[in-house]
């Protein structure tokens, strides 16, 4: 049997959806109030949906606070990364009209756009790449978020920070999430229709699948139904600013559209008896087919992922944008779909507690999935234990960061695999087949090991892209880092003992306090970089000349300036032979200073503007 007729035929085993009745659905909108009411969530938007139909579309809460105005089944969300989805199916429809080659080389395609990869010979970027994260690019960056008006062209968008479209690796060796690509997908969509990307979505696709609603930008008489969003605890009314990379976060939908868009995935591209996109397109959509490595059920398709976090196996696309978060998902074994709109900043927590709760619904009645699970082959665990360093980060400028933080230590312990990573509690993870594993609760493969195309060993979990190396590097890279920062953090504490003496005690007044002052003002300096960035209301503070960002700019340099004065002056004051504790610390704070002032100025962050970014 072949995967189209799988994945065409086997949902249809998964037997009746549930019934909706007013009991059990009240029952289900008090339980998702009661999570809106302890996050602080003003409103959310639901809509539940089985092959055959609607099972239920409503909303719980208020789509505006100020006015009062309950959440219904037709108030509109932004649902941010959400947009991928309808992009991608965009490009796949013009791929069955003939217009476009989703595996062409994007220098074939588009040779005027200037993407830079040093490895094109061997390695040509292709839209597929595009589509499935696997193309190396870095992600959004501070000055391409908010377009003011008249809005941008695409290409205008495409010239905003030439460095989105440097190539970071191999194209296709692994994936990074990179909101830019999709920006290139929507120039793509114009260049082949001939018209604006949201005119040929809006006919090609939204139109054919009954989505009224739904669009990039709402007509006067719509706007009224558009919830306001929210953030912060306890809300606060945020602006609805305009996206530049409008192809890749900028749709807002209602819960009417999205439960209908989710019923055409699970009628395979299907509605109302007609084939707006082939059965195909959408076993395409959710397959990811650029990378080396197969066998994982969250693998990222063409905007489209797996996702198994919950009971059972699931696929759909999730997006965030200030004010709104939303997710859609759907299961073709079970035949059973949900999209969940809240008008409210980055709340996975709740989001996961509400999805919970309709999957409960959803499912009532079907017996639980038992999720896969399988022995460890002897002699797999020598080979596979070790340090993988991250090697796929989102944003080229945290890197260091990631590569600090997120490596993955691997350990057998008592028959088992093991991994624990900085600031996190060990894991066990649960064999489910050759080298192919899973986190517990989880209910399918999330973690593979593998060898690259060049033979180095690597891991493959949640998505990220980890290379094997030397134990020893892990701990040298993580182990001067963060002891040179507490080492830092001693100069507040020190300046408790040192401060009052010296204000208040006439003998101690006779010892000018430099040697300890300097180090102490750099790393309150560093300090204030970090507090800048926390305070800054929204991203869009983060994106402008601002006072957080020039605030930013002047500290990092106060930070590089005054580590090197501090540096100078303990090494001085070792030459007076008085007060030897207070100069020995001052050397150690100062050393570490300076060590961490010489690493960030490798990484370009000294004089950060933010605004560049």
């Amino acid at each position: 049997m072949s995967l189209l007729t799988l994945a065409i035929v086997a949902p249809f085993a998964a037997g009746p959806p549930p019934q909706a009745n007013n009991a059990s659905i009240e029952r289900l909108r008090r339980s998702v109030g009661t999570v809106l009411v302890d996050a602080k969530i003003p409103g959310v938007g639901i809509a539940l949906v089985s092959r055959e139909g609607e099972i239920w579309v409503g909303g719980v809460g208020k789509a505006d606070l100020a006015a009062n105005r309950d959440v219904d089944a037709d108030t509109v969300f932004r649902i941010g990364s959400s947009t991928k989805s309808f992009v991608a199916l965009a490009l796949l429809k013009l791929a069955e009209q003939g217009r476009m080659d989703l595996e062409a080389r994007l220098r074939d395609v588009a040779p005027e756009l200037n993407v830079e990869n040093a490895w094109d010979q061997a390695h040509p970027l292709r839209i597929s790449h595009i589509l499935e994260h696997t193309a190396g690019f870095d992600d959004v960056h501070f000055n391409e978020m908010f377009c003011e008006s008249p809005e941008p062209t695409m290409l205008e968008v495409l010239a905003l920070n030439p460095r989105s479209w440097r190539v970071r690796w191999p194209p296709g060796t692994r994936m990074s999430y990179s909101n830019p690509g999709y920006a290139i997908a929507g120039y793509l969509i114009e260049k082949s229709a001939g018209q604006p990307f949201e005119e040929f979505l809006r006919q090609g696709v939204l139109e054919p699948l009954g989505m009224r609603s739904t669009d990039f930008r709402l007509p006067p008489e719509a706007r009224p139904l558009l919830a306001q969003g929210y953030g912060g605890n306890p809300p606060r009314p945020v602006p609805n600013r305009a996206l530049c990379l409008r192809s890749s976060g900028g749709l807002m939908a209602s819960a009417q559209d999205m439960g209908a868009f989710v019923r055409f995935l699970l009628n395979r591209g299907m509605v109302h008896g007609v084939n707006v996109l082939q059965p195909e397109s959408i076993v395409r959509m959710e397959t990811s087919k650029t990378l080396p490595y197969e066998g994982l059920d969250d693998a990222y398709g063409l905007g489209n992922y797996g996702s198994v976090d919950l009971e059972f196996i699931t696929r759909g696309h999730g997006g965030r944008t200030e004010g709104f978060h939303s997710r859609y998902r759907y299961s073709t074994d079970l035949g059973l779909g949900y999209a969940v709109l809240f008008n409210a900043n980055y709340r996975e927590a709740s989001l996961e507690k509400i999805e919970r709760l309709i999957l409960g619904y959803l499912t009532t009645g079907l017996p639980p999935q038992s999720p896969p699970r399988a022995a460890l082959r002897s002699g797999e665990p020598s080979v596979l234990t070790g340090y993988y360093e991250f090697a796929s980060p989102r944003r080229q400028s945290l890197a260091f960061w990631d590569r600090l933080t997120k490596g993955e230590w691997v350990t057998l312990e008592n028959g088992f695999l093991h991994h624990h990573r900085l600031f996190r509690e060990r894991e066990i993870w649960i064999p489910t087949g050759a080298r192919m594993f899973r986190r517990s609760g989880e209910s399918g493969t999330s973690i593979l090991f593998a060898t690259s195309p060049e033979g180095k060993p690597v891991l493959i979990a949640g998505r990220h892209y980890y290379e094997k190396v030397p134990t020893s590097r892990g701990v040298f890279a993580t182990i001067p880092f963060f002891g040179g920062l507490l080492v830092m953090l001693t100069a507040p504490g020190f300046a408790l003992l040192w401060l009052p003496r010296w204000l208040f005690t006439r003998s101690a007044r006779d010892i000018c306090p430099a040697v300890e002052v300097l180090p102490l003002l750099a790393v309150l300096s560093l300090a204030g970089v970090i507090l800048s960035l926390a305070e800054a209301s929204s991203v869009y503070d983060l994106s402008r000349v601002t006072p957080y960002t020039v605030g930013i700019f002047g500290l990092t340099w106060a930070f590089a300036v005054l580590s090197a004065a501090g540096l100078v002056r303990a090494i001085r004051a070792l030459s007076l032979r008085t007060r030897r504790g207070l100069t020995l610390h001052a050397l150690l704070v100062s050393l570490a200073n300076c060590g961490l002032a010489a690493y960030l100025i490798r990484l370009h962050l000294i004089g950060l503007r933010v605004w560049e970014l």
